[in-house]
């Protein structure tokens, strides 16, 4: 686990990204194997930095990443990458489905044959006297 850099890092579109003042991110372990590395890092949620981002547990997190073989932050050609990631386990959420009230939308559409589609529409839905919100899709 030679030349791991771990922290903050800043980055701005089409340009090279600039170590932060600010390093706020610990490394508690590090590990990896034939296929993996794992890292174990603490930091806390909101560091008061205008460079930094707050961590929210509702939301992801968009990773930055590179590999390889100095500490150098350089161009790694096909060694890097973004990753949008849950940095917290989502909240549990209990509710009693069967006490919900359940109504249904019938689409027919054919989507097109590619890795990801942004599909939207919008449905009226039975009126009500209060303001609902939707709890499950499916």
């Amino acid at each position: 686990m030679e030349n791991l850099i771990l922290g903050t890092i800043m980055h701005k579109v089409f340009s090279k990204p600039e170590v932060e003042k600010n390093q706020d991110w610990v490394l508690l372990s590090a590990s990896e194997n034939s296929t993996h590395t794992i890292l174990g890092v603490t930091r806390k949620f909101n560091t008061c930095d205008n460079e930094d981002v707050a961590i929210n547990e509702n939301d992801t997190t968009k990773l930055i990443w590179a590999i390889g073989t100095t500490d150098d932050v350089t161009y790694h050609d096909t060694q890097r990458g973004i990753s949008s990631v849950m940095l917290l386990d989502k909240p549990n959420c209990e509710w009693n489905a069967t006490a919900s009230e359940v109504w249904h939308i019938n689409v027919k559409t054919k989507l097109p044959p590619t890795d990801t589609t942004y599909w939207c529409t919008a449905h009226k839905s039975t009126p009500y006297p209060e303001k609902r919100h939707i709890i499950g899709f499916k």
